[in-house]
């Protein structure tokens, strides 16, 4: 069965900034039902799941939770 693309609005909670995420509407409601993101969602980057989850960008994300230097590869 072929997705259905639609455009959710999400608004980042600390910077205020507008955000567009195209996701299927059956999808999101899966994942409003129980469903883990990641298998619901599983087409969006990690940053488009974490403002639906969170309604945090993924900009304001990095800042709040920098990368450990001492794991860098």
């Amino acid at each position: 069965m072929e997705k259905t693309m639609t455009e959710f609005g999400r608004t980042c909670q600390y910077c205020q900034v507008d955000h567009i995420v195209m996701a299927d509407q059956m999808d999101v409601a899966n994942w409003e039902n129980g469903a883990l993101i990641q298998d619901a969602l599983y087409y969006l980057t990690a940053d488009e799941r974490e403002l639906f989850m969170s309604g945090t960008c993924g900009a304001c994300f990095d800042k709040m939770f920098p990368p450990d230097p001492e794991n860098d590869d």
